[in-house]
């Protein structure tokens, strides 16, 4: 049936969840039975037709929602309308309970409330989850004292979580839903210190109750069995109250300030491990003890707060789907973020720029991406702690310079070098320092970001790499032509140059990277961007070639100062540099074995890399983040045709083969070669080995057994690929 209400239906929907409206008087409504007439005029429509007014667009046709249908209709997903419809002010009323509560109860009521919270941080709405809890909207009408305080601080946990995410900004979609819908914490009144006063408060008195229960057992004859739950629902009661009180403390305290400039760095990192630590100890308890919480059936369960409708006028008409972690889910969701937040607290106690970004690397590494909460404390407390004041410039700047001192030593930045004692030299190197730290906090902090946005990220920071490049330039050319006056010996023209080139390449590395990673690329884009890798790898393999006689030229200098102190200056970053030349090199040799062997098959028949109608326009598309830089110079679709113009020669597909099992040789030879090896080196060492053992048997004619190319297997290491044939 159908039907149109006359009467003031505006006010009557406004009814449903808003507790502060006034009540309406439905006796004076009317109804009109319009199911004929509606029936009749769709009858004149042919199939496909739509109906079209002013007042009804064919965008409001499409998004409209087919009442009692449960594929759009969203109250017909539950049985709120066969309930009957009411306010949160009649639910407290009459509905809920806000007084009685038994210890099993009060378990059950703060152990969903946790797994709600996990649920609306795994990418849900507040309104479909946190607040489906109808306490919520109102603690202050909870009239038992410990569980009216847990409520209270776990409320304030939410919206301290929601304001580090929006403030952060690192979420998508799909990631998190940071939209409120007029729902908040604005029922929250009390401070956070006098919410953990109240809270610790309960502790000392369910304590007190446990050596009481404990002293007058025998004196009241209690069995035992009944007396090991009384005793168990206490302590289940106890680890609650703790956990709530450790959430609110830690969330509160990584609140970074507003104002970031110019103010000291004020977070105490081992403070903060060990208050995540209490917490995580606390979480295990609660685990152990969710046996003990109640569970209720769909009465019972709004009887004692919860409704997943409560909310459902406030939500669009087709929202999305919530899949609702269990209890046992919901502490593990909490425990994955504490652990999280542990990897923040280690990312803030590195000491040194490379720590720092080691670390975050780590972190938020793609096969185990940290929480969106994690990634938001992460990146405004990354964020506080780089724009910190450190004497007379940010700590940031304190990284870059000691950044540059370890890759390359320029001489203005040695202390031996008379450049360090001139003012004019100082002032360009404080003007140059200031220049680069909003680009390179940029470049750092992108990792934060969702990873499916990385790319997005990474094409926005090179778009500016290209002016700041042209900057810094003309501050080495400038301190080049202060060197030849005050120091000939020392020159300056390429020193920052080369530290910022190799960020720049690092950065089109991971643009390839990431790609690779969401396998974005067919085959034929493949061997493109692992034709443009192998050329970034030579420039970043030149680039480090220059630091290292940059800095070896800085160490003799320095040693003909004193015959006594030349051992001293020995540089002990030497090492490390041709570490990472040597890892460059090999995967330079990897490029050049994956491009061979891609070339082979194509030769073979086995895969084509001309499946493009377009295909200049699509190499632009793929690569357009890297036409704003101007070193290294920007690759075009005909350097690549040139480069496979040798793969159009028929027979010679073997030699291929032979070609890509030599590359993969060497690289196999160098990456052996190193000592104490890292987990990336040992997944390249697998990366090689395993593409060499199919190029071998390949290059033997064994690849006429094969009749095609299977896939690119990215399982092993996330931007080489491991090549299966069939």
């Amino acid at each position: 049936k159908m039907a149109t209400h006359v009467g003031d239906s505006v006010e009557c929907s406004s009814k449903v969840n808003n507790a502060d409206s006034p009540d309406v008087d439905n006796s004076k409504d009317e109804w009109i039975d319009m199911t004929e007439s509606f029936l009749h005029l769709c009858g004149k429509l042919d199939a496909g037709e739509l109906v079209y007014d002013s007042l009804f667009s064919l965008g409001e046709a499409m998004s409209a929602v087919e009442f009692l249908d449960p594929r759009m209709d969203l109250n017909a997903r539950s049985n709120w309308y066969k309930e009957g419809l009411f306010t949160v002010k009649e639910a407290f009323e009459d509905i809920v309970e806000l007084e009685s509560f038994a210890s099993a109860q009060i378990l059950g009521i703060v152990d969903e409330l946790v797994s709600l919270i996990a649920t609306w941080l795994g990418g849900h709405t507040i309104a479909q989850t946190v607040y489906t809890c109808i306490y919520l909207h109102d603690v202050s009408a909870v009239k038992h004292r410990p569980l009216g305080n847990m409520l209270s601080a776990l409320t304030c946990c939410v919206e301290l979580m929601r304001e580090s995410i929006f403030r952060a900004r690192v979420y998508i979609e799909d990631d998190h839903q940071c939209v409120t819908l007029g729902l908040n914490a604005t029922s929250v009144e009390n401070s956070v210190d006098q919410m953990v006063a109240c809270l610790k408060e309960q502790e000392d008195c369910v304590q007190h109750s446990l050596k009481k229960t404990l002293k007058l057992s025998k004196e009241d004859g209690k069995t035992e069995e009944n007396l090991d739950l009384e005793l168990a629902l206490q302590k289940a009661l106890l680890a609650r109250l703790r956990l709530c009180r450790l959430l609110l403390q830690l969330f509160h305290y990584l609140k970074a300030p507003q104002a970031l400039k110019s103010i000291p760095f004020t977070v105490d990192t081992k403070f903060l491990a060990q208050l995540i630590e209490q917490s995580r100890l606390v979480l295990e308890e609660v685990g152990e003890t969710l046996s003990l919480s109640a569970s209720w059936d769909a009465k019972e369960r709004l009887r004692y707060g919860f409704h997943d409708g409560i909310n459902n006028l406030i939500l669009p008409p087709s929202p999305k789907d919530v899949v609702k972690l269990s209890r046992r889910e919901g502490v593990s969701y909490i425990k994955e973020v504490l652990e999280g937040l542990s990897e923040v607290a280690k990312v803030l106690s590195a000491d040194s720029f490379k720590e720092t970004q080691q670390t975050l690397y780590a972190l938020c590494s793609p096969s185990q991406p940290p929480s969106v909460v994690v990634r938001s404390y992460l990146r405004n407390l990354l964020e506080y702690k780089l724009n910190s004041k450190l004497n007379d410039s940010t700590l940031l700047e304190s990284y870059i310079r000691q950044d540059m001192r370890h890759f390359n030593n320029p001489p203005s930045l040695n202390p031996k070098s008379q450049l360090s004692s001139v003012e004019e030299a100082q002032s360009i190197v404080s003007k140059c320092l200031a220049a680069c730290a909003d680009p390179v906090q940029s470049s750092i902090l992108l990792y934060c970001q969702h990873r499916s946005s990385h790319q997005q990220a990474i094409a926005s920071c090179l778009d500016g790499m290209g002016e700041l490049q042209l900057e810094v330039d003309k501050y080495d050319q400038l301190l080049d032509t202060i060197a030849k006056k005050t120091d000939p010996q020392r020159r300056h023209s390429t020193v920052f140059s080369t530290w910022l080139l190799r960020r720049i390449l690092s950065l089109m590395i991971d643009f390839i990277q990431v790609a690779h990673l969401y396998k974005l690329y067919t085959i034929t884009e493949v061997h493109q961007s692992i034709w443009y890798l192998d050329y970034l790898f030579g420039w970043l393999q030149t680039c480090l070639q220059n630091a290292e006689h940059l800095q070896q030229h800085e160490v003799s200098l320095t040693a003909k100062t004193g015959k006594q102190k030349a051992k001293r200056n020995k540089n002990p970053h030497r090492k490390e540099l041709e570490r990472d030349i040597a890892i460059t090199n090999s995967k330079k040799f990897l490029c050049s074995g994956l491009m061979r062997s891609l070339e082979a098959c194509a030769a073979d028949n086995k895969v084509t890399l001309a499946d493009n109608k377009s295909p200049a326009l699509c190499f632009k598309h793929r690569f357009a983040p890297f036409s704003s830089i101007t070193t290294p110079q920007p690759l075009c679709h005909q350097d690549y045709l040139r480069t496979l113009a040798m793969a159009s020669y028929s027979g010679r597909q073997v030699n291929f083969y032979v070609q890509a099992s030599k590359a993969f040789s060497t690289a196999k030879a160098v990456l052996e070669g190193l000592s104490s090896p890292t987990e990336e080196i040992k997944q390249l060492l697998s990366v090689t080995k395993l593409n060499l053992v199919i190029c071998n048997i390949a290059a033997s004619g064994g690849h006429k057994k094969f009749d095609k190319l299977l896939s690119l297997d990215y399982s092993v290491h996330t931007l080489f690929p491991v090549i299966r044939l069939m």
